[in-house]
C-alpha cells in the first residue's frame, strides 16, 4: 500500500485543523429539528435588543448607586469643582452678598462722605463689592478653602440624598425652587476673616454667626422628575445588572450559531453606550437652557454638570470599549477570508519562529498543546478579575488588557509548538 503523502508542515497543520473540527462537530449535538431551530434566532436576537435596552439602564442604575447615594464616591465626586475659577467665582459672589446683605455699604460710604460727595456712595459700594469678590477668590483657591467645601459638600450629602429619596425633608432640596443646596456658612466666615485682612472693615460688624449661609449647587425645574428618575434607579440598581447579565447569557446559549450572536452583542453595547452618551448631551443642553440664570450662573452650572457625570461617562466608554473586544473577538474567530487568513498567518509564524529558533521544550510544549483551550480561558478569566478589582477601570484598561491576552495567545501558540513534528504517517499493510 503506497505511502500517504503528508510529510510537509502545511498538511500536516491541515490535518489537525480537521481533527479539531471533527471534535467539535462530534461534542455538539445533533439530531435538532430544523422547525425546532428556526425559532431560536429570533428569539436570541429579542435578548439581544432588550439586553442592550437594560444595559443603558444597567450603567445608570449602577452609577446613580456608587457616585450620588455613596457619600464617599459623591465627595470625591464634586470636590474638583471648587479648582474650577467659574464656581470659585460663583461661589466668591455668593459668599460676599451674604455678608454685604447683613451691612448697608451705601448708607456706610454716604456717612464717610461730605455731603456734596454722597452721590459717590453706590459708586463706591460697587467698587468695593468688586474688590471684596476678587479676594474672595484668591481666598478660595487656598487648601483650607478646599478642606472647608469637601466638609460642607459631604455633610450636604448625608442630609440631600434622603430628601430626593423621598425618605426625609431637607432645608437644601426645595422641589418647588428646583434647587440643590449646601451649607457654605464656614466658607463665608473664612471669606469675612479674609476681607477684614484685607482691608475691608465694614464686614467686621457682620455677626460671626452666618450660619444659613447657601450655595446652589443644582437648579431646575424638573427636579421632581429628577427625584423621580434617582428612586427608580436606586431600586433598580441590583435588579437591572442582573437582569441584563441574565439575557445576555440566555441569548448567546439559545442562538444556533454563539460566535455570530457575541459578534451582535459587542455591536449592541457599542450602540447602547452611543446612545446612552447622545442622551448626556440633549440632556446636558437642556439643563443648561433650563437654569434660571438668576440663581445659578450658567458657567457655573455647566461646570458642575460636567464634573457630576464625569464618571458616567467613563462607565459608558468602558463598557463600549468592553463591547468593541467582543466585536473584534468574535469577528476574528469567524469563517470569513480576513479572518482565517488572520488565522492561519498567526499559526504559521509562531510555528515558523519556533523552527527557526530552534526552541525545543519537549513535554512541557505537548503539555500546552493539549491544553491551549484551557490556559486561554484562564488568560480572559484573569483579565476579567484584573478589570473588576480596579474602582475606575478606564477604557484604555481595557484596550491594555485586550491586548495582554492577545499577547498570552501568542505565546500559548509560539510554547505548543515548540516540539518536534510528529513523523509523517505511513500505511501499514493489510493483511
Amino acid at each position: 500500500m503506497a505511502d500517504i503523502p503528508a510529510t510537509d508542515a502545511d498538511e500536516l497543520e491541515r490535518l489537525r485543523q480537521e481533527n479539531a473540527a471533527l471534535r467539535t462537530q462530534l461534542e455538539q449535538p445533533t439530531g435538532e429539528p430544523p422547525h425546532r431551530a428556526r425559532w431560536r434566532w429570533p428569539v436570541a436576537a429579542i435578548l439581544l435588543v432588550l439586553s442592550g435596552i437594560l444595559l443603558v439602564g444597567s450603567v445608570l442604575a449602577v452609577w446613580a448607586g456608587r457616585t450620588i447615594l455613596n457619600n464617599a464616591r459623591y465627595t470625591e465626586t464634586v470636590t474638583p469643582l471648587i479648582d474650577s475659577s467659574a464656581v470659585r467665582s460663583s461661589v466668591a459672589v455668593t459668599a460676599v452678598d451674604r455678608l454685604f446683605a447683613k451691612v448697608d455699604v451705601e448708607a456706610t460710604a454716604r456717612q464717610a462722605l461730605p455731603p456734596k460727595a454722597d452721590f459717590l456712595a453706590p459708586s463706591i459700594s460697587d467698587q468695593l463689592h468688586t474688590y471684596s469678590v476678587s479676594a474672595a477668590e484668591k481666598a478660595l483657591a487656598t487648601p483650607q478653602a478646599r478642606k472647608l467645601w469637601v466638609e460642607a459638600n459631604r455633610r450636604a450629602q448625608a442630609r440631600i440624598v434622603p430628601a430626593l429619596l423621598g425618605d426625609a425633608k431637607s432645608p437644601y432640596v426645595d422641589i418647588n425652587s428646583g434647587t440643590v443646596s449646601i451649607d457654605i456658612s464656614q466658607i463665608v466666615a473664612q471669606v469675612k476673616s479674609t476681607l477684614a485682612s484685607k482691608g475691608v472693615n465694614i464686614v467686621q460688624n457682620v455677626p460671626n454667626d452666618v450660619a444659613g449661609s447657601t450655595y446652589t449647587l443644582f437648579q431646575s425645574k424638573s427636579l421632581a422628575q429628577a427625584q423621580s428618575a434617582l428612586q427608580a434607579l436606586k431600586s433598580a440598581a441590583i435588579v437591572l445588572p442582573i437582569l441584563t447579565l441574565i439575557l445576555i447569557v440566555g441569548a448567546i446559549l439559545l442562538a444556533p450559531d454563539r460566535r455570530r450572536a457575541a459578534l451582535w452583542l459587542g455591536i449592541i453595547t457599542i450602540v447602547s453606550m452611543l446612545l446612552l452618551a447622545g442622551g448626556l448631551a440633549l440632556l446636558r443642553n437642556y439643563y443648561l437652557g433650563s437654569v434660571d440664570r438668576v440663581v445659578l450662573n450658567s458657567s457655573a452650572a455647566a461646570v458642575f454638570f460636567d464634573t457630576l457625570v464625569r464618571f458616567l461617562r467613563n462607565s459608558l466608554r468602558v463598557v463600549a470599549a468592553i463591547g468593541l473586544v467582543i466585536a473584534v473577538a468574535a469577528a476574528i474567530a469567524g469563517p470569513s477570508r480576513f479572518a482565517t487568513a488572520l488565522r492561519r498567518s498567526t499559526t504559521e509564524g509562531m510555528g515558523s519562529i519556533s523552527q527557526s529558533t530552534g526552541l525545543d521544550l519537549g513535554g512541557f510544549s505537548m503539555w500546552v498543546d493539549r491544553h491551549r483551550r484551557a490556559l486561554d480561558i484562564v488568560a480572559v478569566i484573569i483579565a476579567a478579575v484584573v478589570m473588576f478589582s480596579v474602582g475606575t477601570p478606564s477604557p484604555g484598561l481595557v484596550l491594555g488588557l485586550a491586548i495582554a491576552v492577545v499577547v498570552w495567545l501568542l505565546i500559548v501558540e509560539l510554547l505548543a509548538r515548540a516540539h518536534p513534528a510528529p513523523p509523517p504517517y505511513r500505511g501499514q499493510p493489510t493483511a
